[in-house]
């Protein structure tokens, strides 16, 4: 499939085609020629992982979020590390790389708002006061309706 675009001499009006990989950003165009089977999965999550943690400083000037550093990385490393505790299959690895870079491309063109910002900084786990809780409310604790 190819997309029109308009080529650069406004006064003939010229279409040309482009391949869809002009469309995609910059890092996207190098997660998808690294795709390819012989590069190394590892190699890839190393990649994603060490430029994921070389923005975290500018993420959170831009999104205004008063977390140290090394507590966001930590809590970042910890994200990664989720899914290095048994081996994944090729496919997998490629689908959750292609993920994480969309990710941070939207984090770093400011797509997302602070709170999708704030569910990667704070860890339920660690600081389960901070992070939105996903146990269901006792039940005699719901909000009694009024009309009881």
């Amino acid at each position: 499939r190819q997309f029109m675009q308009f080529g650069t001499n406004f006064g003939c009006g010229t279409l040309k085609m482009a391949t869809p990989g002009a469309l995609l950003s910059s890092s996207l165009q190098t997660l998808a020629r690294s795709a390819a089977p012989s590069v190394d999965a590892r190699l890839k999550v190393i990649h994603l992982y060490r430029n994921t943690l070389k923005k975290v400083p500018h993420l959170l000037k831009v999104y205004a979020i008063d977390e140290p550093v090394p507590e966001v990385r930590a809590t970042l490393k910890r994200q990664f590390m989720q899914f290095g505790k048994e081996p994944l299959d090729q496919k997998v690895v490629n689908m959750l790389v292609f993920k994480g870079q969309t990710e941070l491309d939207e984090a770093m063109d400011q797509w997302k708002t602070r709170t999708h910002i704030l569910r990667y900084v704070y860890d339920a786990d660690y600081k389960p006061h901070l992070a939105r809780s996903k146990t269901p409310v006792p039940k005699g604790l719901k909000k009694q309706s009024s009309l009881d």
